[in-house]
């Protein structure tokens, strides 16, 4: 006899992708507190026994879709950058289209996940048992742009505090510019340079790839929002 809320032959990872979908869907509208389990058994067409055999409860589920939700956007942004270094892109260039695309994507495959990464940080304050997300968010940011960076990185010799110093200085760059041009004027010639100008600053002493960021002024709102949300 098979167990309550497993069918017969059911896909483990099939079902817990299923409920992570579900969740998803739950924690985007409702937010963290305003979730239920009962609500995303509903969703996921399962039982609250077969939801309890995957994850012990509503903060362990929240903790993994943010987990899932993260590595989507950024497999996305990894991706295209390394994409983008092959074509010999200069590196602000790949680096903010490949943002623009992963949020294009984002956009038109799948809004609750953008609605939700943009409710984490504000969920991890409200929630004790989920102020751990928001050092988690910074550390897991700043693993990726190192990776993106150690791509970009070449046959360039950096000492490794300089190069983790670099990293660092690049994920503020984003998200002070995403903050700044999601919220205030998107359309601003001038914060778009001025933040061109900060990169190739930054980047100046990467390697020999050009830096010039001559196309980075034609991205558009969406990359800011995406960097804001991840």
């Amino acid at each position: 006899m098979s167990k309550l809320g497993r069918p017969v032959g059911a896909d483990p990872a099939q079902r817990r992708q299923q409920i992570l979908v579900a969740a998803l869907r739950e924690f985007a509208n409702r937010g963290y507190a305003g979730a239920t389990v009962s609500r995303i058994t509903h969703d996921a067409g399962i039982t609250l026994g077969a939801l309890y055999r995957y994850f012990a409860g509503k903060e362990e589920l929240y903790c993994a879709v943010f987990a899932w939700s993260f590595g989507r956007t950024w497999d996305r942004i990894e991706a295209e950058f390394l994409s983008r270094l092959e074509q010999q892109e200069s590196l602000v260039d790949s680096i903010l289209g490949a943002i623009d695309n992963a949020a294009v994507a984002l956009d038109s495959e799948d809004r609750n996940s953008n609605m939700f990464l943009s409710a984490v940080p504000i969920d991890a304050r409200r929630s004790p048992e989920l102020h751990h997300l928001v050092h988690q968010r910074v550390e897991m940011q700043h693993e990726r742009l190192r990776r993106i960076l150690l791509a970009a990185r070449g046959d360039a010799s950096l000492p490794d505090a300089s190069f983790e110093m670099m990293v660092q200085s690049l994920r503020l760059l984003l998200l002070g510019w995403a903050i700044e041009a999601y919220h205030g004027d998107s359309h601003s010639e001038d914060l778009r340079k001025t933040f061109t100008s900060m990169l190739v600053a930054l980047f100046s002493t990467a390697d020999g790839r050009p830096v010039d960021g001559s196309s980075a002024s034609r991205s558009h709102r969406r990359s800011a929002g995406a960097v804001q949300r991840a």
